[in-house]
């Protein structure tokens, strides 16, 4: 029987950010030890039927661990009181939860609804007595921005906020390598049957920092970011000195580490990891926990993107400080991959595997972006994630949620706080900017977004969910278009990709983009708003009709720049027929050396396929990931070019956009979703399957300098399965097995060449 998960309670922010004082009754059947686990913005008291419960300290800050008390309950009636402060914060919150075994199974009170929740004047000293109460509010569940999951928090809790992730632990017996540390004093670090055993010459002088009780930053993993570089500056100058062991995880994986003391207590030591060698052994803000545990405590961090992690020992009591086998407990959703992909060329095979293995990583607490850095949904990036999620497993469950709390944000009066999805989120990117992220063009990915997700899922109960919200963001989009049919951005930030575009050229993108995303809602709205569906189709006339006067007094010049312009030019049928063709000729066939990220390459791969170049096509992802490829990587990074593989650390070179940001070094995200563009298209532009809705499909095979080629496509109704082979003479043949209540439509080459089978149930 899985316990439930405690979510995290207060009363409403605005309400009560002073003391609160919360309390839930339960009923044990026996006598039983209960054993209570609990983190809060602030500093808490506990009581059990009004008697205190002592707590021990926290070595964190109380929100960053959780604190364990045991306490042996007789049968009968019980009462669980806890007083907290809000702490330095303005999202307070507790989450607490106190479990038992009885003859059925394991029991637990989780912080929930059913919790009381009162103001009070401080939390050292409140008035148990007074029974007055509301219903706790729920701000989040385990998982929440701004606070990330706390270290020491139980393994069931790695199911995340939404339950669905499951939890798999793996001892580590082997380090990739040991250092001694100052040897010549007597340092050292051995393994033997996988029981870590340092000695530490010379401790360090001082005790570690104390982190802050206030949050760093308002996103959680800046704050993890602030909190490590206070760690690591203190051991910088005991990194050459401390006694330590490497493990090489074998690739990259979302995880949280386990250590336990078995002897040399009370000792202190320092818990590493990192997604490269290098951010691990040089990074200021590698990931770093110091932690102090005497004989038979264990310390389990937050979870978090990595590869390699590291074991440092800084000081002991007894003759060693000596760990049992550290366990790592990797977290993913448990999903199988329904969708699939083979051909002539076993690279393309493989890069299919690592754009599913990439993106299966992400999927999280929802859709996020990295693993490590940032571990948000941000909508831009979820774009092409999404369509990956519904090319390689079919499953609908978190892009739905994703794009559905991502819907709190878009243009429109502001949720109230009771009608949130996830507070903690939408408190977190708060503004007055009134657009998803704070970033006009991801207001229309989003519109783009939804209509590629219902036109896979058929989900038409979240087009119902989400159409007030759609139809206020198409009406701020038609806003922002001027007399003459441009549309120009007046608030938030026109970003476009990491590349160095212009004004103009990230001005001109996002009109494009503005044009494609007014359609796209448009069909998906007429029937519950029709007036403001029609605004939208009428805004994208006078739009498309600026563009091609532009274009037939201008010539292409315009368009020519750059290729997120040029791609979306042709996505969004601004130029069509021959002047399609010529653009893609001028702007994208040659593919100049300009710096981009994964993510817009995608939209490049989209534009030749549009056009029906799928072997330029297949020659532009072999240059452009097959180096990443071919460097072993065991996910693709946030972006990647050749030449970093000249350096000793191609991390450490690595530039994403310092025209824009600070993103560059050990800062690049090594996991991250938007790169798997090439699951989709191969499945989009290979095997030729165009989903037109959930029970209508397209199909039209190119196989460009492939023999062949086989796959499976998930569908609403069921896998769709193409298998293609060139024969003499240019001759395409193709096998198609589909689900009982598809719709396929033949297209190209195939007329009636392909061979059709129906599979029923």
């Amino acid at each position: 029987m899985e316990r439930p998960l405690p979510l995290r309670i207060w009363l409403p922010w605005g309400e009560c950010e002073t003391a609160c004082l919360l309390r839930r009754r339960f009923e044990l059947d026996a006598p039983r030890i209960v054993a209570l686990r609990v983190c809060s913005s602030g500093a808490i008291r506990a009581w059990f039927d009004g008697e205190p419960c002592q707590l021990p300290a926290a070595q964190l800050p109380t929100w960053r661990t959780m604190r364990s008390v045991e306490r042996e309950l007789a049968a009968g009636a019980h009462e669980i009181a806890i007083a907290a402060d809000p702490g330095p914060h303005d999202q307070p919150f507790l989450l607490a939860c106190l479990d038992w075994e009885d003859g059925l199974g394991p029991r637990r009170v989780p912080t929930d609804g059913d919790w009381t929740a009162r103001r009070i004047a401080s939390a050292s000293d409140p008035d148990l007595a007074d029974r007055t109460g509301a219903p706790a509010w729920v701000s989040g569940g385990v998982w929440a921005e701004p606070w990330g999951l706390p270290c020491d928090a139980p393994a069931d809790f790695c199911r995340l906020s939404t339950g669905w992730q499951a939890v798999r632990a793996e001892r580590l017996t082997a380090p990739a390598e040991r250092f001694d540390g100052l040897s010549s004093k007597g340092a050292r670090a051995q393994v033997a049957d996988g029981r870590v055993e340092l000695i530490v010459a010379e401790p360090h002088a001082q005790a570690p920092p104390v982190l802050p009780q206030a949050r760093p930053a308002p996103t959680w993993y800046r704050t993890r970011e602030g909190h490590s570089r206070l760690t690591n500056r203190w051991l910088e100058l005991f990194d050459a000195r401390a006694p330590r062991v490497v493990y090489d995880l074998g690739a990259e994986t979302f995880a949280r580490l386990r250590v336990r003391l078995a002897a040399g207590g009370p000792a202190t030591l320092a818990v590493l990891s990192g997604e490269s060698r290098g951010e691990l052994e040089r990074y200021p803000a590698r990931v770093a926990d110091v932690v102090r545990l005497s004989d038979g405590e264990s310390f389990t961090t937050c979870p978090t993107g990595m590869r390699f992690a590291a074991l440092m020992g800084l000081s002991h009591a007894g003759p060693a400080l000596v760990l049992e086998p550290p366990e790592v407990e990797h977290v993913h959703h448990p999903l199988d991959r329904r969708g699939s992909f083979a051909c002539s060329d076993p690279a393309l095979e493989a890069l299919w595997d690592l754009c599913a293995r990439t993106v299966h990583l992400c999927l999280q607490n929802e859709l996020w972006d990295g693993i490590k850095r940032d571990q948000l949904p941000w909508m831009g990036d979820l774009y092409v994630e999404a369509l990956a999620v519904l090319h390689a497993f079919g499953d609908r469950r978190l892009v739905r949620r994703t794009l559905a709390l991502l819907g709190d944000m878009a243009p429109g009066p502001r949720p109230p706080l009771a009608a949130q999805r996830y507070p903690g989120l939408y408190r977190a990117w708060a503004s007055d900017e009134a657009d998803i992220n704070g970033i006009p063009s991801y207001t229309l990915w989003w519109l783009w977004g939804l209509a590629d997700y219902v036109r896979y899922s058929g989900d038409e109960a979240l087009v119902d969910e989400l159409s007030p919200r759609m139809a206020a963001a198409v009406e701020h989009v038609c806003s922002w278009v001027d007399a003459s049919g441009w549309w120009s951005h007046r608030a938030g930030w026109d970003f476009v990709d990491w590349s160095p575009l212009d004004c103009a050229e990230r001005r001109l993108f996002c009109h494009l983009l503005a044009l494609e995303a007014l359609g796209q809602a448009a069909a998906l709205i007429v029937l519950r708003h029709p007036d403001c569906a029609r605004r939208a189709q009428a805004t994208r006339r006078r739009m498309l009709a600026a563009v091609r006067e532009e274009v037939g007094a201008r010539g292409l010049e315009r368009l020519l720049s750059c290729h997120q312009v040029a791609a979306m030019a042709i996505l969004c049928g601004a130029v069509e027929g021959e002047r399609a063709r010529e653009l893609f000729e001028r702007a994208l066939a040659p593919d100049p050396p300009l710096r981009m990220t994964f993510w817009h390459r995608h939209s490049d791969l989209e534009a030749a396929r549009r056009l029906g170049r799928t072997a330029w096509g297949l020659d532009y992802v072999r240059r452009h990931w097959g180096p990443a490829l071919r460097a072993d990587v065991s996910t693709l990074w946030e972006a990647f070019e050749p030449e970093w593989l000249a350096a000793a650390d191609a991390h450490a070179v690595s530039v994403v956009g310092p025209d824009h940001a600070r993103y560059g070094g050990y800062e690049t995200s090594l996991c991250h979703g938007w790169s798997a563009g090439p699951l989709v298209w191969l499945h989009r532009a290979v095997l030729g399957v165009e989903v037109l809705g959930p029970d209508h499909v397209r199909v039209a095979p190119s196989l460009g300098d492939l023999d062949w080629a086989r796959g499976v496509v998930p569908t609403a109704r069921g896998p769709l399965a193409v298998e293609a082979r060139a024969e003499e003479r240019g001759r395409l043949t193709a096998t198609v097995r589909y689900p009982a209540g598809v719709r396929v439509e033949l297209a190209g080459q195939l007329l009636g060449q392909a061979r059709l089978e129906e599979v029923r149930p």
